[in-house]
């Protein structure tokens, strides 16, 4: 993400390690320039994207950030299935070596971490020859099908994905006093099909510590409580430490989640015993790929949204 364009406010009401005299914290989006969580193999962990991330933190802590928000996509961080081939690629292992070396130095300088999960493969699906908007998993030419047993086989992966990273984190110090929590997928929609059993599965076979349980939500108040899949009725008895709703309010045409107050209350009136995170503000990305906000076309479309944070991820290669 373009982190000097992002934001996140984080209100600490329920965290008592940050009761301090300010109710919020500030900080980023962030991965360095040109990169995602790729940065993290062994082909780019090299002392000059080092020393870039240092600087980059270096910067953002002088303006009294306090969280980094990483967000890990499938492609490009290690996890790319395709028929007949392995799911895992060596990267997958690079990220997971290198992932605790950028924990000490996030910890080293007194920020705290949201790690995000944005599987992609689960919430979108090819934009063309698609008629049926079928999402990537339910592909056969990706590796799994449209069929139960095809589920389980993406969920299986998505599990072993997800825990690498956790474990990667979980098992050294300081890397895991630095995070905050983790967000099991990033902005829950209720439109894409099976989310809500993906996200069970990720509750209950994931690696997340209690008190390091998250997720975002897309659409407020929609994807929160409202109808049979929505986040309230599809997450069950199980608790969500945290709870995080994204706001772009900077276009005329389609403003997203604007009125952040409004917002943060609905939330927070439905998950009360969560902390309420805002862990996207912002406007419309440089290089942005969409069409403009003139045309009147970024609002069609379900996730019409998505793509104004994220110019230089590519979803599947």
């Amino acid at each position: 993400m373009r982190w000097w364009l992002q934001a996140i406010l984080l209100s600490l009401f329920c965290a008592p390690l940050f009761a301090q005299k300010s109710a919020t914290r500030f900080g980023f989006n962030y991965w360095p320039q040109g990169y995602g969580c790729n940065v993290l193999t062994d082909a780019n962990w090299n002392e000059a994207n080092k020393a870039a991330i240092k600087s980059d933190l270096d910067l953002m802590r002088s303006l009294d950030a306090r969280i980094i928000r990483l967000n890990f996509w499938p492609s490009g961080c290690g996890f790319e299935p395709a028929q007949g081939i392995s799911s895992f690629r060596p990267e997958f292992n690079q990220i997971q070596k290198h992932l605790p070396e950028l924990m000490k130095m996030l910890h080293a300088r007194g920020l705290k971490v949201i790690i995000a999960f944005a599987n992609t493969y689960l919430s979108s699906g090819p934009e063309e020859n698609n008629p049926d908007g079928l999402r990537w998993w339910q592909l056969s030419y990706v590796g799994y099908s449209n069929t139960p047993d095809g589920f389980t086989a993406f969920t299986n992966d998505s599990v072993k994905w997800i825990n690498g990273i956790i474990s990667a984190v979980e098992a050294t110090h300081p890397a895991n006093a630095t995070v905050l929590y983790y967000d099991y997928q990033n902005e829950y929609s209720q439109r894409v099909p099976k989310i809500g059993q993906y996200l069970r599965i990720l509750y209950d076979l994931g690696r997340a510590p209690a008190g390091k349980r998250g997720i975002s939500v897309l659409e407020v108040p929609v994807d929160v409580d409202a109808g049979a899949h929505s986040l309230k009725n599809e997450i069950k008895s199980r608790f969500l430490d945290y709870v995080d709703f994204h706001s772009y309010p900077a276009t005329a045409q389609c403003p997203f989640n604007a009125d952040v107050g409004q917002v943060y209350g609905y939330v927070k009136s439905k998950f009360p015993g969560s902390v309420i995170v805002l862990g996207e503000y912002g406007g419309r990305a440089l290089q942005q790929e969409d069409l403009s906000a003139a045309s009147g076309r970024n609002c069609d479309g379900v996730f019409a949204h998505v793509r104004w944070d994220e110019p230089q991820q590519v979803e599947v290669e």
